[in-house]
């Protein structure tokens, strides 16, 4: 089936518009369509495909290196569909230019180059539609959820099925059908992709059910989450602006205000988009002065993602995102940014943007409401408290609502008993507690935090900072459960400070005088053991840092510019990889054109061009760019007993026109007898049959 002239181009547009590609799509398309005006024709030989070929291996090799330098390895696998299209573009252009119908198959496939070589045996491919099929694909990839791609599909489908109508239908009646079939399969996809989003839907209901949470979609984690990353040194990103020298700096990622079952989760929070003010900054609070900077360096996957940020933070400037968001506990989202992000954070311990506390930053579990309301007797945290509520131990959440609002009021007037609250929840945690990576708690059933505060005093951060807030809330005391990293690790190589997954951490905030404050009651010598235990990570330091030089290139405007003088390496390389053999690209020109003068090329005295000419007399000819293997096959499929002689023939042909070493005087005398028995073998036959139609028509009766 030969495919439609604009299909190409069609297909191209439509994978620029999908992916962005815009211009670079509008270029490859004119010229893929601008190939079949050109008057020229080149016949590539074999090894002239297999160099192409080569290239756009090379090509995409490089795209797929640049991607894991550059984009987290999530990204890479979809990324890289999308720039296929560009990779093997060449391998196209090549068939466009070609005076052939197709690309040789031993060219696409070492597999195939390793068998046997004779030219008769080629396979040639045609690689208009794989090539289609495989724009398509790299729209699909990017992924960009617009009602166009469905509809943008069927109108490709259509065209490239068009040839092979049948004119037994009208145009009008096959386009209904076509119609009708894309309708079918809109139909079924939609249904499928809700019938996903039901069994999601229901099968995180279930699970929350169980865990006697109504609400499956709200922002939680669970004890263990942040340990999971501790094993890892990976860099996850770099911070500029505090002292070398001076303590640990606490990045806030959320926080969370609802303890139950060993998981904390953020009721209620919607986040709200924030407007961009001049300059590109995005105010989030209250100006403070004096205020504190630190600027951070991140990658973002997909573009977006919480930001770091400290404590108090009410500003944030040089973030080139679409949309900035928050949430009512401090959780900072950006979306429609950059892969890598350089962000300016001003900062103020009484500043911020995070909803004041109210009833739920008071709530206890019910079956550890007896520990901690015994810790905070014994250890005479916050002093006197109000513990009307101690006679049924807090066993049920409802049971503890009557204390709630009056507690949280309390706090707007008593900040020195919440700040006497947190000296004695950071006193009791500095008596027998110790850091440990792998506290092996055997627990009691459910409740691994009990058996943390009364037997192991052994854990992680996470067990550190939910027990520090369940605590600071028996004492009466507004607290919320936070997750970050802990800045603490100075690269003299980066000149900044470096935040690896090992680093992230938890702790508490407690409402003080006004205003959210860290809590951190993990042991100080964390860091010191997590360090101990970390690997050799020079090689994969290294590693982290070029990436994160070659995304700083990718992202970076004012580096982008300069990027353009890699390609000329690249382009050096690909030249001479395309010209290093001998003889390079032979030029012939359209059937036309050998009208008005044939060039002078190598085999162009074949004896088999007697066989071509002798044949095409006879209404046999070649079309126009048709391969003589294919003219040859398709003949032999009419006459398989005289075509069928001359492969052998071609072969010495092909040898002639484009092989390294030329015909000996023995092949070519074999070359030249062969053509001419099959010619006078093929005029006698014609001869008898032209006598016996005379004789036949010389009988009476005729």
């Amino acid at each position: 089936m030969k495919p439609p002239r604009w299909l190409l181009g069609g297909c191209l547009l439509f994978w620029g518009w999908r992916t962005g590609f815009w211009e670079i799509a509008a270029v490859m398309a004119a010229a893929v369509e601008g190939a079949g005006f050109l008057r020229r024709r080149w016949e590539f030989s074999l090894s002239d495909f297999n160099r192409v070929s080569d290239a756009c291996t090379t090509l995409f090799i490089g795209m797929v290196l640049w991607l894991l330098a550059t984009r987290p390895p999530t990204q890479v696998v979809f990324i890289a569909l999308q720039w296929l299209p560009m990779a093997y573009f060449p391998i196209i252009m090549a068939q466009k230019l070609s005076a052939g119908a197709g690309v040789d198959l031993r060219a696409l496939s070492l597999i195939f180059r390793k068998g046997k070589k004779s030219q008769d045996r080629a396979v040639v491919l045609d690689l208009t539609y794989p090539y289609g099929i495989l724009c398509v694909l790299s729209a699909g990839a990017a992924n960009f959820r617009s009602p166009g791609y469905f509809p943008g599909v069927l109108l490709l489908a259509g065209l490239g099925l068009s040839p092979s109508r049948s004119r037994r239908f009208s145009p009008v009646l096959w386009g209904m059908i076509l119609l009708l079939a894309g309708a079918l399969g809109w139909a079924g996809q939609a249904g499928l992709h809700r019938l996903q989003g039901i069994i999601e839907e229901k099968g995180l209901e279930w699970f929350a059910s169980l865990n006697g949470d109504a609400d499956p979609f709200r922002t939680v984690t669970a004890i263990g989450d942040v340990g999971e990353l501790k094993p890892s040194d990976r860099i996850r990103f770099r911070v500029r602006g505090p002292d070398p020298g001076g303590e640990s700096l606490l990045l806030r990622e959320t926080s969370y205000n609802s303890y139950r079952h060993s998981r904390w989760y953020a009721v209620k929070a919607q986040f709200e988009t924030v407007r961009k003010a001049g300059g590109g900054e995005w105010p989030l609070a209250a100006a403070r002065s004096p205020a504190r900077t630190v600027t951070v360096i991140t990658p973002l996957s997909g573009g977006e993602g919480l930001l770091p940020l400290p404590l108090g933070t009410f500003r944030i400037s040089g973030l080139p995102a679409d949309e900035v968001a928050v949430n009512p506990y401090g959780a900072v989202r950006a979306a429609g940014a950059p892969g890598l992000v350089d962000y300016t954070a001003r900062h103020h311990p009484a500043a911020g943007f995070a909803r004041p506390p109210d009833a739920n930053d008071l709530v206890i579990p019910g079956n550890l409401a007896e520990i901690l309301y015994r810790i905070v007797s014994a250890e005479g945290i916050g002093g006197e408290v109000d513990r009307r509520d101690k006679g049924t131990g807090g066993r049920r959440d409802k049971g503890t609502e009557g204390r709630r609002d009056k507690g949280t009021e309390g706090q707007r007037d008593k900040g020195g008993a919440s700040d006497a609250a947190v000296r004695g929840v950071a006193r009791f945690f500095g008596q027998g507690f110790s850091y440990s990576l792998d506290p092996a708690l055997r627990g009691s059933g459910s409740m691994p935090l009990a058996d943390f505060l009364v037997r192991s005093r052994a854990g992680h951060c996470e067990y550190f900072a939910t027990a520090a807030t369940l605590l600071l809330r028996a004492a009466g005391v507004p607290a919320r459960y936070a997750v970050g990293y802990s800045v603490q690790e100075y690269s003299r190589l980066e000149k900044a400070f470096v935040v690896r997954d090992r680093h992230a951490h938890a702790w508490a905030l407690a409402w003080v005088g006004g205003a959210w404050r860290a809590v951190d009651v993990t042991p100080p010598d964390w860091s010191r053991i997590e360090r101990e235990a970390a690997g050799w990570t020079l090689m994969s330091d290294l590693w982290a840092w070029l990436r994160y030089r070659i995304s700083w290139l990718r992202y970076r405007e004012e580096a982008r510019k300069h990027l353009v003088w890699l390609l000329i390496p690249l382009a050096l390389v690909l030249a001479r990889r395309f010209y290093r053999e001998r003889g390079g690209v032979r030029r012939v020109r359209t059937a036309e054109a050998v009208r008005r003068g044939p060039e002078i090329r190598p085999g162009a005295d074949s004896d088999f061009y007697r066989i071509e000419s002798y044949l095409s007399e006879r209404g046999y000819g070649r079309e126009t760019g048709e391969p003589l293997s294919h003219w040859l096959r398709r003949l032999a499929r009419q006459e398989p007993g005289d075509i069928e002689p001359l492969f052998p023939l071609l072969a010495l042909h092909y040898r002639t026109r484009f092989g390294r070493k030329p015909l000996d005087r023995a092949e070519r005398a074999a070359l030249t007898a062969g053509v001419e028995d099959w010619i006078q073998a093929r005029r006698e036959r014609e001869a008898a049959v032209r006598e016996r139609d005379r004789e036949g028509a010389a009988r009476p009766g005729r």
